[in-house]
């Protein structure tokens, strides 16, 4: 038996595109997946009860997989994230948020894999009219004032209306977004004590979502068929790859 050991880090968003891709991979190759979650990041993001964790690996795997020995290689190398074998044992350490990393497998593979998430995740096709303006800031800028100053130039230009969903929500107790807020009737959707997967399942409810590149938003793009505009190159990308792949939705 072969194995693909797969290292998964980062928030839930991340965490989808390195267990797709890793799922993907081990079909290709014919090989048992395993899986190691590593928080010693700042935010320290827990690996999500689901989609299913693969079997953990064994001692002298999860060794060399902290070693980060295969990012490492990639780095001083100057090569792309890529899958690094060592003693038979495929190690697999990256976003893979790139289309073409995934270009090398079978299209029919990414749409099973695809609609296996939605499932896993209880994604249904996307079923709210409102628009949903989604203000990820709590780990996208260095500082509060920059949030403060995002949050203001977003809302400065919001339909009335809106649903508005945020992951710092005290922030929106700042007299002048409050004012903003009510100007515009504004509707808090609040997610303050919800898990990750609990907000992507709310992301996926809406049609429409005004949002600033957050991967979750991706997802709920990918699995429900929500509109969503990504402003960075490499999401839009791949987002449109899997848009087109994934599960099938009447108003897609």
């Amino acid at each position: 038996m072969s194995y693909a050991v797969l290292r998964t880090h980062g928030g839930l968003g991340n965490q989808l595109f390195q267990i797709l891709y890793g799922r993907l991979f081990a079909e290709a190759q014919q090989c048992e997946l395993r899986e190691v979650h590593d928080h010693r990041y700042r935010h320290q993001f827990r690996r999500a009860p689901v989609p299913a964790v693969s079997t953990p690996p064994s001692f002298w795997q999860t060794a060399v997989s902290a070693t980060r020995f295969p990012k490492i290689l990639q780095r001083t190398q100057g090569r792309a994230e890529a899958p690094w074998r060592f003693l038979g044992v495929w190690f697999l350490d990256g976003y893979f948020q790139h289309e073409e990393q995934f270009r090398a497998f079978r299209d029919e593979s990414i749409s099973r894999q695809l609609e296996l998430l939605a499932l896993e995740l209880g994604i249904e096709p996307a079923y709210e009219d409102a628009r949903l303006i989604h203000l990820r800031v709590g780990d996208f800028f260095g500082d509060q004032g920059a949030a403060r100053r995002h949050v203001i130039d977003r809302l400065g230009s919001i339909p009335d209306g809106a649903h508005v969903m945020t992951n710092d929500e005290a922030l929106l107790a700042d007299p002048e977004i409050s004012e903003l807020m009510n100007a515009r009737q504004a509707y808090l959707v609040s997610t303050r004590d919800s898990s990750a997967e609990d907000v992507l399942r709310i992301l996926a409810r809406y049609r429409q979502i005004d949002a600033n590149d957050s991967t979750l938003t991706v997802w709920a793009h990918v699995l429900a068929g929500t509109k969503v505009k990504f402003r960075d190159p490499r999401l839009y990308s791949i987002a449109t790859y899997f848009n087109v792949l994934g599960p099938k939705r009447s108003d897609r």
